[in-house]
């Protein structure tokens, strides 16, 4: 394949709140203490392979022995960033090794308004990206823990993310002023959520729960209980009556958001190593995608819970590979997933493929999402960011926070 201009972005200066007003919220109706506690120590998920035996992991190379089984508002520009100029093609040598770069991507999301990505990173920093220049509008940082997990609100004016240590943070997109720490998690915040109407927060934490929160005023609602390990992914219904949810205990489980109560467990991935590291709803509500450590995206009929379809045994040639991230475009039909070295486009009904994502040197795949008009698609691991084209794969752009 010829090389493909790619513009790589770094950002060179951060924005840093050292005294923003924040309130500390507690409620009755959570039981958990919110003091004085430690987070379990765990390894990092960051998308290894698991070779089949011990050998050095090759290059990129075509996936194979795949088979099938049916079964708001823009943020205002902000003073004092740069952008550098690309550096290259995807797969330049004068990209930086992975293995120089701290402070893995956690987390993405786009604004409604497609203009503005958020990016979470265990660097202990938020950062807010011109969707269409790449430019850095904002890094926040707050506190010394690792961010793990962010979502923008329905209208685009809030963003929440969450932390290693447990705690949520209910931010101004336009100002970066703090509105609210939310504190009731035991242990890191994998993922989080806005319901469609923008007015309740779910967020899905190593602590085994899922917790609702107040959007505005902050109080923990009921906490939502059922998973036996951790909680590592959480999304609502489009029509927010509905909470998904998967954990490291192998299930996926459906909630009844209003009555705060578990619907249905579903116990469809069960390989050696089957944790539900990723879900998304369909934009109809009708389907639920789910991404396996154990190498399987499968594919859920939303109100049954019946399998409607499986894809099995993603390899880089002789490695198995696990799926870590999952997203569908926003009219439903297609799905774009992705893991250790690779990320692809594949049929929502089907699971057909479609196109792989043109990687720009060996990494995971931690996060992916598509702009609302689906059009493009935001892939983050290790350190930096990638806007693909959402048809053809071609990598568009690389976001690179400093140095």
């Amino acid at each position: 394949m010829p090389s493909r201009a790619t513009t790589r972005v770094s950002c060179t200066t951060s924005w840093r709140r050292t005294s923003a007003p924040g309130l500390s919220w507690s409620s009755s109706s959570c039981t958990t203490a919110c003091s004085g506690r430690s987070t379990p120590a765990r390894p990092r998920r960051t998308g290894t392979a698991r070779p089949a035996a011990a050998q050095t992991p090759p290059t990129r190379s075509p996936l194979s022995s795949s088979r099938l089984s049916r079964g708001g508002a823009r943020l205002p520009p902000l003073s004092g960033f740069t952008v550098s100029p690309g550096r290259g093609s995807p797969t330049s040598s004068s990209a930086p090794s992975p293995a120089t770069r701290t402070g893995s991507v956690r987390a993405c999301a786009f604004s409604p308004d497609g203009e503005t990505i958020v990016s979470a990173s265990d660097d202990d920093t938020l950062r807010l990206w011109d969707a269409r220049t790449g430019a850095c509008r904002a890094t926040i940082k707050s506190h010394t823990y690792g961010v793990s997990a962010c979502a923008f609100s329905p209208d685009g004016e809030t963003i929440v993310w969450g932390d290693s240590n447990g705690i949520l943070k209910i931010w101004d997109a336009r100002s970066g002023a703090e509105r609210a720490t939310l504190e009731r998690h035991i242990g890191e915040v994998n993922a989080c959520a806005f319901s469609p109407d923008g007015q309740t927060i779910v967020s899905a934490s190593y602590d085994t729960t899922l917790k609702l929160w107040d959007a505005r005023a902050g109080a923990c609602r009921p906490t939502l209980e059922g998973h036996t390990e951790e909680v590592l992914a959480c999304a609502f219904s489009p029509d927010g009556e509905t909470i998904v949810s998967g954990g490291a205990d192998e299930t996926l489980r459906l909630w009844d958001a209003r009555k705060r109560k578990c619907r249905a467990t579903l116990e469809g991935h069960t390989g050696d190593v089957s944790w539900v590291n990723a879900c998304a709803f369909s934009p109809d509500g009708e389907t639920i995608v789910t991404a396996c450590e154990d190498g399987t995206l499968k594919l859920w009929h939303a109100r049954t819970g019946a399998e409607r379809a499986t894809l099995e045994g993603y390899t880089i040639g002789t490695f198995s590979t696990n799926i870590t991230a999952c997203a569908f475009s926003p009219d439903g039909e297609t799905i774009v997933s992705g893991g250790w070295q690779w990320s692809q486009l594949r049929d929502a009904r089907t699971l057909a493929p479609r196109a792989t994502l043109e990687p720009s040197e060996a990494c995971s795949v931690n996060a992916c999402a598509f702009s609302p008009d689906g059009q493009t698609i935001v892939s983050v691991g290790d350190a930096v960011l990638r806007i693909s084209d959402a048809r053809s794969g071609a990598c568009r752009t690389i976001l690179e926070p400093p140095d």
